[in-house]
């Protein structure tokens, strides 16, 4: 464990929003009238190491770890001295929420003995080094050591293993549940050809009306679509490209590559899909908005049942992960206003804090490489 005190045990939030950002910036050359807010000490070290803000449980925040918290939100919603005035409201809210979130899970992994790789350390030190990279001037101002941050990231990296964890376990049950209900399932691969007989938009849409109705064409040109589709048919199960025969036929855009599986369809759809060769094409449906035949690209493919459990395992642990979050968050009290330690918060210059940070630049550049750690840690 590297932390020193349990004071520093604190999680960010906002250090996700830091995750999906590479932390960049660079130093304007000072002009006179910024010379004092860039050089003026708003807090000492010893000040905001020693400054109790609030409590969280029996945990006490001290000013630096505030700190950290709130530079991260100004930076996510790239505050400046024009925006900073209605947007101080919810960095305040947000700074406080996830402060008591973060405390709270963090005691929760501890009492659970969550594991922490090598790999999650050395990720949290290289976002932590970001963060300090670009924040260091803004830090020496406001008496914000590396200490402070290194704390941060890491125990940011602590409860998103927790979570990640959590949610692995939750989403294995449903999967092996899945798997198990599926095993003598056949699942296939298809495409799905698709000739609208509604105006449609650029995007692929159809067009809707105020009462949710379509613009359906007339007898004569829906005939002439559906002709199309039952040739487009026939040259595919003649040997045609499936997606190549879509093109030609001016429906790509509204066509697709997809899975099926015995039992996804309505009878007498089910029998006939599953009775059909690969590369064959189905009859043509009329699906209420448009004809539509199905190509089967593989009839037997058992990878897709792995996927399908997963997918579904996907769309449940999100509901159960936050039912068992939410026991979490329960079992430490929050008194709002009571677990406030005097008037250091309120003391804090958000707009102050702005005008420094449009002085020192500090902006936030899109990067991609947290998506890649993300995936490290969630697969673990």
């Amino acid at each position: 464990m590297i932390l020193g005190k349990y004071r520093k045990r604190i999680l960010a939030g906002t250090v996700a929003a830091a995750m999906v950002f590479s932390f960049a910036g660079c130093g304007k050359k000072k002009e006179s009238e910024q010379e004092k807010l860039t050089s003026t000490v708003v807090y000492s070290v010893e000040d905001a190491d020693a400054t109790e803000v609030m409590k969280v449980g029996d945990a006490i925040v001290h000013l630096d770890d505030i700190l950290v918290y709130i530079f991260q939100e100004m930076y996510q919603y790239s505050v400046t001295p024009d925006t900073v005035g209605p947007l101080e409201v919810t960095i305040r809210k947000e700074t406080l929420s996830n402060i008591r979130t973060n405390y709270i899970i963090y005691d929760v992994a501890m009492h659970n003995n969550v594991e922490v790789s090598d790999e999650d350390k050395a990720l949290a030190q290289q976002y932590a080094d970001n963060f300090i990279n670009v924040f260091k001037p803004l830090m020496d101002l406001y008496g914000v050591n590396a200490e402070a941050v290194y704390d941060s990231f890491y125990t940011q990296m602590v409860v998103t293993k927790f979570q990640n964890d959590i949610k692995n376990q939750l989403g294995q049950k449903i999967q092996d549940s899945v798997n198990e209900q599926y095993k003598d399932v056949r699942f296939f691969d298809i495409y799905q050809v698709v000739f609208p007989y509604v105006e449609v938009q650029e995007s692929g849409e159809p067009v809707k009306n105020e009462d949710g109705s379509f613009n359906v064409y007339d007898d004569a040109k829906k005939k002439e679509i559906k002709a199309n589709a039952e040739a487009a048919a026939k040259e595919i199960s003649a040997g045609a490209d499936p997606e190549a025969t879509a093109e030609k036929y001016e429906v790509k855009t509204f066509s697709t590559s997809t899975v099926g599986f015995d039992g996804a369809y309505s009878e007498p759809m089910n029998g006939e899909l599953l009775a059909l060769k690969k590369g064959e094409a189905s009859k043509i449906y009329d699906n209420g908005n448009c004809y539509t035949f199905y190509v089967i690209l593989n009839p037997d493919n058992p990878d897709m049942r792995d996927y399908y459990a997963y997918t579904i395992a996907s769309n449940y642990v999100q509901d159960e992960f936050e039912k068992v979050q939410n026991k979490w968050l329960q079992t430490i009290e929050i008194d709002e206003e009571g677990d406030m330690i005097g008037t250091a918060f309120d003391d804090i210059d958000i707009a102050h804090m702005a005008e420094v940070m449009q002085a020192l630049d500090v902006q936030a550049e899109e990067d991609t490489s947290h998506k890649d750690a993300a995936t490290t840690t969630e697969s673990k």
